[in-house]
């Protein structure tokens, strides 16, 4: 999770700043006298406890516990997957980046263990975001080594995948600029097919990012 910024003042060195930031180890940030980010488990575990201590058992109040829980699972599959690919000498990492003027975006960044000394699997980003204008995307790329790029798009907004493929020369020049290359590029009309959907991709997320974010800044 990372503080909320206007998704309208976005930029690559924005967002590789704040990537670089919740990156960081809490040691470290100790050590350079920061302070550490919000604990956003025990803050969900605080939130949920709220609302299961009264006797009152509305509606609003259950799915607003319902909700509370999703959030911790999806917390705890993460960190579970991080941990398991740290270990086997891969790299998994989820972010949830909330936004003050759009909905979450939710960014997993994998990859794979090698399986040999000679092996160099690629690095992936996954995408998934439901935008007020845009609709909901799902984005995947592929960036490896020798600096080629693939890009995936899925697009449930018609407009949005026109918008894309006019603007697909513009990003390959934007990517060229900063040295990579983009191998190809591929949109596509409707959902992305739920085989390749990640398990914290679930169509709950945006619900709970979206509903936990305020709360949290107001237990803090």
């Amino acid at each position: 999770m990372a503080e909320s910024i206007p998704m309208s003042q976005i930029n690559p060195s924005l967002l590789r700043n704040l990537l670089q930031k919740w990156m960081l180890p809490n040691e470290r940030r100790l050590l350079q006298g920061q302070q550490p980010p919000m604990d956003a488990r025990s803050m969900l575990r605080k939130w949920l406890d709220l609302l299961t201590a009264t006797q009152e058992s509305s509606t609003e109040r259950m799915q607003e516990a319902r909700t509370v829980r999703q959030g911790l699972e999806s917390l705890d599959t993460a960190q579970a997957q991080t941990a398991l690919a740290h270990a086997r000498g891969g790299l998994s990492l989820h972010f949830w980046i909330p936004f003050t003027d759009s909905r979450p975006v939710h960014m997993h960044i994998q990859r794979d263990a090698p399986k040999n000394p000679n092996d160099d699997p690629p690095f992936t980003v996954d995408v998934h975001t439901q935008h007020v204008t845009l609709g909901e995307i799902w984005l995947a790329t592929t960036i490896r080594s020798s600096h080629r790029v693939g890009l995936v798009m899925w697009a449930l907004n018609g407009n949005t995948a026109s918008w894309a493929r006019d603007k697909s020369a513009l990003l390959g020049a934007e990517l060229k600029d900063s040295g990579l290359e983009l191998e190809s590029f591929q949109i596509h009309h409707a959902a992305r097919p739920r085989s390749e959907v990640h398990p914290v991709q679930g169509s709950g997320q945006g619900e709970w990012m979206q509903t936990v974010r305020p709360r949290l800044d107001r237990l803090a």
